[in-house]
């Protein structure tokens, strides 16, 4: 189960490229990795590892929104 976020969630929709951008906070240096079982979805996560700072989801359009909402680690509403 997803767990609670206390930090503003920014969600932004990049139509023409089809990516959904989510983010945690404030924008931070970040790395990304890909879930093993989600082609598409990024997690990303602080530079330090301590934390996740958001996700990116490529072919967002084509993706399961449901299954989606099972692998992203921290909770937030897909438009």
């Amino acid at each position: 189960m997803p767990s609670p976020v206390t930090e503003r969630v920014t969600v932004k929709y990049d139509r023409e490229a089809d990516v959904l951008y989510i983010s945690l906070g404030r924008p931070v240096p970040s790395i990304s990795r890909e879930d093993p079982e989600v082609e598409g979805l990024h997690i990303r996560y602080t530079i330090d590892g301590n934390r996740i700072s958001g996700a990116t989801i490529v072919w967002y359009s084509l993706q399961d929104k449901e299954k989606l909402v099972k692998h992203i680690p921290f909770r937030v509403c897909l438009p």
